[in-house]
């Protein structure tokens, strides 16, 4: 077949280097043109994340949106991907649950709307692999004023030859758990790989800057990693499948730095960074873009909005904060159902909007709302990392938050799912070793059965044999007695 060979992306036809970060090697490899094809809608494919079915794939910009493939017979594997908008996004990809880096690819360097060929893996065997794509950052970090258009389309995933899917069911895949965040920067994972050095991240700025010089260097996509982001660790702590609406800067009534589109404006849409037709309306959306709320249900809502409305030294905006919160909660609590837990937390930047959390749960808890309101302080934190939590901190925010959420709902602790797991693991172990020594006893039974009847048929042939020979014998002694007697009849008869 025809051979093409991927520098990482290539857009157009023409290679396009990308400003990598903790990336991957992927240039040189070698792929197929024209082998199989797995769309983006394929009902194989699992995806969790708000995200809209568009005409060439499934669209997305939320943070945390993750897309898992169980594909078998494919030794290689591609991405078909395109954005549409100028700020940078990032991608973890995980195979067979291997993470492949901190950042395994981002879209820095794409043409604006046209398909870019984007190599996950390659090397491994035909069994079944599972492959998680995951988006690791935010909407739109770097638009404050207006908010523009910015999402990733998914158009398919490509193979070789004989590549197929397999559905997660079969597999045993089945999520227990599911829970929707809503939030700022503190959830969206704001500068929390700020450790790992600025010098790397300058120059990966500077590179950006380099080929875009007419716009602002994008930083935050290289800084940030909503992968190591507290709800994307109690996602995996919980085994709970996750719905995040998180976008650094944006708050309940008040941004912090600029724009009139909030959080509350964010929650209705399918994709974040689609605003009204209408340019004069920061708040509204397009019908089209309208979150179907019955797609998908969660047992519990996160909130952690206030940090940015500033009511500290902007408590003119407190009556506001407290009824637009209100009225957020009676608008999700209509849409899932009576069932739904919240969680409104408060903390770890501050803690001075925590008193108008407070009364929002209680006030909501009057409504017949489960409202639990919660201070994010864990004592060991320190916000660090561009005066946010850094990578240790967003671990400790996990375990705290966990522990109260599984307090509130019932599920059972961390240490007793572990407990529990690994006392399902002993019992998995010894009913798989009762079996093969079932078997290997049935096996044996079945072999001296099989030996038995063959020494059976065998007895019963030699003695067939032997009566056959005694017979022949007797034939022939009969015979040898017969013909003296005859021959002397004969004399006498002559």
């Amino acid at each position: 077949s025809v051979q093409r060979t991927l520098c990482w992306a290539q857009v157009e036809g023409a290679y396009r280097s990308c400003a990598m970060f903790f990336l991957l090697p992927f240039c040189s490899l070698v792929v197929a043109v024209g082998a199989a094809s797995i769309d983006a809608t394929d009902s194989n494919i699992s995806v969790v994340g708000r995200h809209a079915i568009v005409s060439q794939g499934v669209a997305f910009d939320h943070p945390g949106v993750r897309f898992t493939l169980h594909v078998q017979n494919a030794s290689w594997l591609n991405a078909v991907m395109s954005q549409v908008g100028f700020v940078p996004n990032s991608f973890v990809v995980y195979v067979d649950g291997r993470r492949m880096g901190l950042a395994t690819f981002n879209t820095s360097g794409w043409a604006d709307g046209a398909p870019v060929f984007v190599p996950l893996y390659s090397g491994l065997d035909d069994t079944p692999h599972e492959v998680v794509l995951l988006k690791s950052s935010e909407a739109s970090f770097d638009n404050h004023g207006e908010v523009l258009p910015n999402f990733v389309t998914l158009l398919r995933f490509e193979g070789p030859d004989g590549m197929a899917a397999v559905a997660p069911a079969a597999l045993g895949h089945v999520p227990r758990r599911r829970v929707e965040f809503l939030g700022d920067s503190i959830m969206a994972g704001y500068c929390n790989l700020c450790r790992l050095g600025r010098r790397l991240v300058d120059k990966v700025a500077t590179q950006a800057a380099n080929e875009r010089p007419h716009q602002a260097a994008p930083s935050n996509w290289a800084t940030s990693s909503f992968a190591d982001a507290w709800p994307n660790l109690l996602c995996g702590a919980l085994g709970a499948e996750c719905h995040v609406a998180a976008w650094s800067g944006l708050g309940m009534v008040k941004n912090c730095c600029g724009g009139e589109t909030i959080m509350p404006d964010i929650w209705f849409r399918s994709l974040a960074t689609v605003g009204a037709a209408d340019s004069s309306d920061p708040h509204g959306t397009e019908v089209s873009n309208l979150w179907n709320f019955r797609r998908w249900v969660p047992d519990a809502v996160v909130v952690n909005l206030g940090t940015n409305d500033h009511l500290d030294w902007r408590p003119e905006l407190i009556p506001a904060f407290n009824s637009t919160y209100l009225s957020l909660l009676e608008a999700a609590a209509a849409a899932y159902g009576s069932g739904v837990s919240f969680f409104l937390t408060c903390g770890p930047m501050s803690d001075r909007y925590c008193s108008e959390v407070e009364w929002v749960a209680e006030e909501a808890r009057k409504r017949g709302i489960k409202a639990h309101a919660f201070a994010q302080q864990p004592p060991s934190i320190q916000n660090s990392c561009c005066y946010h939590p850094g990578d240790g901190g967003h671990l400790a925010l996990a375990d705290i938050t966990g522990a109260f959420i599984r307090e509130r709902m019932g599920w059972p602790s961390e240490a007793e799912e572990a407990k529990a797991k690994a006392e399902a693991e002993v019992k998995a172990k010894a009913k798989a070793e009762k079996e093969a020594e079932a078997k290997a006893k049935a096996k044996a039974e079945e072999a001296k059965a099989e030996e038995e009847v063959g020494a059976k048929a065998k007895a019963e042939k030699e003695e067939a044999k032997a009566k056959a020979d005694e017979q022949e014998e007797a034939k022939v002694e009969a015979k040898n007695k017969a013909e003296p007697k005859a021959k002397a009849k004969t004399v006498l008869a002559a």
